[in-house]
């Protein structure tokens, strides 16, 4: 060993001074530098994890919004589309009722029209009778005052017939 240590140029008696001085450097150290750095890594760490947890809370806030959300807007998809089937069954429901009122008016406007021309046709053969009665009464009276034979018989057929004709 002692020749490694010439070789080395190492002094054999300098090892424990060189063990004293690197304690002593190792000290100094340590409380000059690494105690520092230490205390500066475990605040870089402690301000770390604390904007961590923030940001991991925040993410788990932004979720909790987020499903929130999403429920908020499939409720509002819900009552919009029941409200849009109200509408649209009451839309159905005021059309029929509209197609009712309206079958409803044709009908009674078909039976007073039906009425009306029934009346109208009860009218026309009334007059039309008594246009034939005071025609037949004309003819009558004068067949009575006129003498009657076949000739004169059949013009005033011929007369009352164009007479019929012409009313």
């Amino acid at each position: 060993m002692q020749q490694i240590l010439k070789d080395l140029q190492i002094d054999p008696r300098l090892i424990p001074v060189m063990v004293v001085g690197f304690w002593l450097l190792y000290l100094l150290l340590r409380r000059v530098l690494f105690e520092p750095v230490h205390g500066m890594l475990e605040n870089r760490r402690a301000y770390i994890n604390e904007h961590l947890d923030k940001v991991l809370s925040q993410e788990q806030e932004a979720d909790r919004l987020r499903e929130e959300l999403a429920k908020r807007l499939a409720d509002i998809e819900a009552e919009a589309r029941e409200k849009i089937q109200a509408a649209i069954k009451e839309a159905n429901v005021a059309r029929e009722e509209l197609i009712a009122e309206a079958r409803a008016r044709s009908d009674a406007m078909v039976k007073s029209a039906t009425m009306e021309i029934e009346h109208q046709r009860e009218k026309a053969e009334i007059e039309l009778n008594d246009t034939i009665v005071k025609i037949a009464m004309t003819a009558a009276g004068k067949l009575l005052s006129e003498e009657m034979n076949e000739d004169r018989q059949r013009r005033l057929v011929r007369e009352f017939i164009d007479s019929a004709r012409a009313t």
